[in-house]
């Protein structure tokens, strides 16, 4: 448990770090993560001897930050770039099938997860306006992990209950409903928060998509379970010591971030 906090908490403070150094800095931070978190899935698709053409995903994952970034924050860049990726990795396929056809969905996984919802984490930072963009990424990123903290020990202190237990036998429905207080403790503190960095959200927004992530970082984390338990592994890896890989980390967040910057965009219509 040391060790869990430990690392939990270097987790959060180079967050933090990343989200007020901003820039270049946030940049290389989410660079190295998605490249990480792709080599992470494939090699649990390796082991259950499950193989695609992913070079474009990496790709992808180590220069669409940076061509976000450089390219003037012009989402459509990005969208050139994926869909660039996209039809490299289709025919990269074909070339390299080989007649291994059960290995050819897998080649688009990393598209689908980690790649675009990480594409949403970008843009929430880097394309939402500037009364808004940190708040709405402390949002995707806190409130997720504020309510699998509170989840973890209301499950330990309260749990009776099993939430899904062919996913994930230690889940509880009691240790859920302090997931979804967690996710809305979050939204509370940040709209106290925001006026020290300019914030300009609305509480009962800040709360409800509190509420919101604290439930879809649930549904996340049980999405991941999934992948996992079909690979055949603990973990995605053993990078942070506690806790996993980076997906093992991310997976709350990378549901979450959609979710916020598909309301931020919507209200902005």
């Amino acid at each position: 448990m040391l060790t869990r906090t430990l690392v939990g908490i270097g987790i959060v403070a180079l967050a933090l770090a990343g989200l007020w150094l901003g820039g270049l800095w946030l940049v290389v931070v989410y660079t190295v993560f998605f490249v990480l978190a792709v080599q992470e899935l494939g090699r649990a698709f390796s082991a259950k001897g499950k193989t695609g053409f992913w070079l474009p995903a990496y790709i992808f994952a180590a220069l669409f930050p940076i061509t976000y970034y450089f390219g003037g924050f012009n989402a459509l860049y990005l969208f050139v770039f994926f869909l660039a990726c996209f039809v490299a990795t289709v025919v990269g396929q074909v070339l390299t099938a080989k007649g291994d056809f059960e290995a050819v969905p897998y080649s688009l996984l990393p598209f689908a997860y980690p790649l675009l919802p990480g594409v949403t984490l970008v843009l929430l930072y880097f394309g939402l306006p500037e009364d808004i963009f940190l708040t709405a990424t402390a949002l995707a990123l806190f409130a997720p992990a504020l309510g699998d903290t509170l989840a973890y020990f209301g499950g330990v202190l309260l749990g009776r209950h099993k939430l899904c237990p062919a996913i994930s036998p230690k889940k509880t429905v009691e240790g859920a409903l302090f997931g979804l207080l967690g996710g809305t403790l979050l939204g509370l503190l940040l709209w106290l928060a925001q006026p020290w960095w300019g914030g300009a959200v609305g509480f009962w927004p800040l709360l409800i998509l509190g509420l919101v992530c604290g439930a879809m970082g649930q549904v996340g984390d049980l999405f991941a379970s999934c992948l996992k338990r079909y690979a055949g592994v603990k973990d995605f890896s053993g990078i942070f010591p506690g806790h996993g890989g980076i997906l093992d980390r991310i997976d709350s967040q990378l549901l979450c971030a959609p979710v916020v910057l598909a309301y931020f965009m919507l209200t902005a219509l």
